[in-house]
């Protein structure tokens, strides 16, 4: 059965418009193709298989926006049925993400044929089963972006596909940029003038938190193998940073694979296409890879459930993180704007709904990481004041100012004037309305975010904290190292207990990721897990 081509590409991003043609093969196309192996060669690889050792980190989850999370490294085998539009991978993947590492090593395949697949095995808290449509378009488009050959390949076979985009410089370099043709991006070849060989391919794709973003691939090494060349280590920038390197042990060109090879796993039933969500995974690749590094799955929005904490406090839960809601006297306080500016939209109108003609005054942000803060551009499109940690105002203030070409959001087409306040150290922000009392504080001193944010709301003589992170209620272990520590240690300090752990309020702990917790159920199930919070 023919399946829809592999991999699909993530098209024009490093706009060019309508001034864009398309129509005869450029100097450094035809160079590119000799170099790697010639026309015949290219055109008769129908099937090629790599064998990889590879690190990957993760930007937007280090303690610093601008910083970097090591996620895992990985072993993999690909498998490429290029006409048929079928990938395998064969992988064990080990984690290295804060208290992840106790998973250990995760052995498991995964198929693509043409736009579903399967998963054999869990990895970290992903399940075995079908492939979700945006991790299908994800994995899809990396694989394109590491394999340039894939480019040249579909030109070779539809030359209007491609165009010579000029030259450009390259560490003292001339090198002839060939650009092609795509649905979202379109893609800069960089390819060496004396040798042929692509050095480099630059493009832009969205990001559900910063939206448009540059991405680097950096070929080298490259090697012969039979009648073609493949590049021995490929290093991923996104941003500027090196999110991924990868050293090809070894490669083939046309291997014989076994009957079966490209059969979904057993443990895949039926998989079916949500073709919007699998645009996302290919206009948003990295946020894909990057989750899948650190064994989450990532959904730019899922099902919302409301539940009543108490009266006027309530719980939206989703499969990426939980938001809470506050009414007070001039509308409504939101803690954590989660995935993307999709779901945050889908917050809004559920507020919309549930409180017709309640303004969203503000969005209190626990900290930067992107699946609690992919939303926050949707709340301030709203008109909500987003209230942040220390150390991040100006980073907020240029994710509020930034270009959204790939996916625009809401932000991008609206006539507002984002609003931003910064806590500082020692400071709080507070609202009190004599009905309702609610204060954010900063978190110092803790391992996963400089500026982390834990915020207390009290009602009706009952008290609740939102806490993101440092303590996963409900888990029956700790993610965050120390987290559960520092997260007790602060409510001491702030007097929101004393230092016996007593809540002078009846207390309830509702986290991002969780289920509400009593104090008393938190401090049982620490002591449960071994975690050392210093209550009696």
């Amino acid at each position: 059965m023919k399946h829809t081509s592999l991999l699909p590409s993530i098209g024009m991003a490093i706009l060019c418009g309508l001034n864009c043609t398309y129509a005869t093969a450029s100097d450094g196309f035809r160079e590119a193709v000799e170099a790697i192996g010639g026309k015949s060669a290219l055109i008769e690889m129908t099937h090629f298989q790599l064998q990889v050792e590879g690190n990957r980190r993760t930007n937007f989850e280090a303690p610093q926006p601008d910083g970097l999370m090591q996620a895992s490294t990985y072993e993999a085998i690909y498998r490429f049925d290029l006409d048929e539009g079928n990938l395998r991978v064969d992988a064990t993947r080990t984690p290295l993400f804060e208290s992840m590492t106790f998973l250990g090593p995760s052995p498991y395949t995964i198929v693509l044929n043409g736009d579903v697949g399967g998963i054999s095995d869990p990895v970290g808290f992903i399940p075995a089963g079908n492939l979700w449509s945006e991790a299908t378009g994800g994995l899809g488009t990396q694989q394109r972006l590491l394999n340039p050959h894939i480019y040249l390949r579909e030109a070779l076979q539809d030359e209007s596909l491609v165009r010579d985009a000029g030259t450009k410089t390259v560490n003292g370099r001339e090198h002839r940029v060939v650009a092609f043709q795509g649905k979202h991006a379109e893609i800069l070849l960089l390819v060496d003038s004396e040798t042929g060989l692509i050095s480099k391919l630059e493009t832009i794709e969205n990001h559900p938190l910063v939206r448009d973003i540059t991405i680097e691939v950096i070929y080298s090494d490259w090697s012969e193998q039979g009648n073609i060349r493949f590049p021995g280590r490929v290093e991923l920038l996104t941003g500027g940073l090196s999110v991924q390197d990868e050293v090809r042990v070894a490669f083939d060109s046309n291997p014989s694979f076994e009957e079966g090879t490209f059969d979904l796993p057993d443990s895949a039933d039926n998989p079916v296409v949500n073709t919007d969500a699998l645009a996302f995974g290919q206009k948003n690749h990295q946020v894909m890879k990057a989750f899948f590094s650190m064994g989450f799955a990532y959904n730019q929005s899922s099902d919302i459930v409301s539940s009543e904490v108490i009266p006027g406090v309530t719980l939206l839960t989703n499969s990426m993180a939980n938001s809470l809601v506050v009414s007070h006297q001039d509308g409504l306080v939101v803690m954590e704007a989660p995935a993307s500016p999709a779901h945050g939209d889908k917050i809004i109108a559920e507020l919309g709904r549930s409180h017709p003609g309640a303004a969203i005054t503000h969005l209190i942000q626990s900290h930067h990481h992107e699946d609690h803060a992919g939303g926050l551009r949707s709340f301030v499109a709203n008109g909500a004041t987003a209230v942040v940690g220390n150390g991040v105002g100006e980073f907020w203030t240029s994710v509020f100012a930034a270009k959204s070409t790939i996916q625009p959001d809401t932000l991008s087409k609206a006539d507002v004037k984002p609003s931003v306040k910064e806590i500082p150290m020692q400071g709080t922000f507070e609202i009190d309305d004599g009905e309702v009392k609610i204060n954010a504080y900063h978190v110092p001193d803790n391992s996963h975010a400089i500026d982390m944010l834990i915020t207390a709301v009290e009602r009706d003589g009952k008290r609740i904290i939102f806490v993101s992170d440092l303590y996963n209620a409900g888990f029956g272990f700790t993610v965050v190292k120390g987290g559960p520590e520092t997260f007790f240690e602060n409510m001491r300090s702030l007097g929101i207990i004393d230092q016996q752990c007593v809540s002078d309020l009846p207390l309830t702990i509702v986290p991002a990721h969780g289920v509400a917790l009593s104090l008393a159920d938190s401090i049982a199930e620490l002591a449960k897990a071994g975690v050392d919070i210093s209550c009696p």
